[in-house]
């Protein structure tokens, strides 16, 4: 994410910011798709909105897409389980073992012996006279493999439709009394099965109600194209690009006030891009610094 110092030199986005704290104060459950061109703050904008969760003591999950880092669905799932509450998610921890690890069965170790074969996406595990609640007394780890086990004859598709209903058991018992903010970043550069995933699968559990409590934000360089049905819950923010006086804010807060003429040359130079506009002036800066230290 950016840097602490970056987001002193935040400017501009009033409005967004307004918003969204409005969305992260309500209890309803909403998607924000945030979109505009390379260099155009994206990114920025969204420290700012965790920034703003900080501050109210609300649980915010973001994930960048970045080209060294390519996210699955199954990777997603994984990150959120543990930026929320990992122990709420020993069902779908066991679920993920038995479709990735050879010849998986759970052995639970507890006081009056070894329990084996069970299942527990119920949220009990029973064997004879023997019950064992998740989540209180037991720990399942995931064993963080990838690749189906070669002894399963499970489709992708199958396995896929079991993972993700688990998941969002565990995730919902979280949701439920906790306010949840998931931020994706980035999406371009995202999978189209993953993104297949995050409208078929999250967007659209949150829009049907499955998912209290919750605010998803998307951010990408092109518009997310969601139909009708998304139309009550979504909010749509396209970033604009930099006038004159918000270059001149900026500058301010780099150090370098003037009456507006620089802003206004600067916004012209670079179409009011502002990762040009701080790449320019942070290359002045650096070459003001090393004639001054020459001098």
């Amino acid at each position: 994410m950016i840097a602490p110092a970056l987001l002193n030199e935040f400017v501009d986005r009033v409005n967004e910011v307004s918003d969204f704290c409005e969305l992260l104060a309500l209890s309803d459950s909403s998607i924000v798709c945030i979109w505009g061109a390379a260099g155009i703050g994206k990114s920025a904008l969204l420290a700012r909105l965790i920034q703003e969760c900080e501050h109210r003591g609300v649980r915010a999950v973001e994930t960048e897409w970045r080209d060294s880092r390519r996210y699955s669905y199954l990777d997603l799932m994984r990150r959120i389980r543990d930026r929320t509450r990992p122990e709420l998610f020993y069902p779908f921890n066991d679920r993920v073992n038995f479709y990735t690890a050879p010849e998986y069965r759970l052995h639970l170790q507890v006081e009056t012996g070894t329990i084996e074969h069970v299942q527990v996406t119920t949220g009990n595990v029973d064997s004879g006279t023997v019950n064992v609640h998740v989540g209180h007394q037991i720990e399942i780890k995931d064993f963080m493999l990838n690749v189906l086990r070669p002894d399963q004859v499970a489709s992708d598709d199958t396995v896929s439709i079991e993972l993700t209903n688990t998941f969002f058991l565990c995730l919902r018992q979280y949701a439920t009394s906790n306010k949840t903010v998931l931020l994706f970043d980035a999406l371009e550069k995202a999978d189209p099965r993953t993104l297949d995933w995050l409208v078929g699968e999250l967007l659209t559990r949150l829009r049907d109600g499955e998912l209290p409590n919750t605010l998803i934000v998307l951010a990408g360089r092109d518009p997310l194209e969601l139909d009708g049905s998304f139309f009550a819950v979504q909010r749509i923010f396209q970033l604009s690009a930099f006038g004159a006086q918000h270059v001149s804010e900026y500058l301010e807060r780099k150090g370098l006030p003037d009456g507006g003429l620089l802003a206004a040359f600067l916004a012209q130079q670079f179409q009011g891009n502002p990762l040009q506009i701080s790449s320019a002036v942070n290359g002045f800066l650096r070459s003001h610094a090393r004639g001054a230290a020459n001098v």
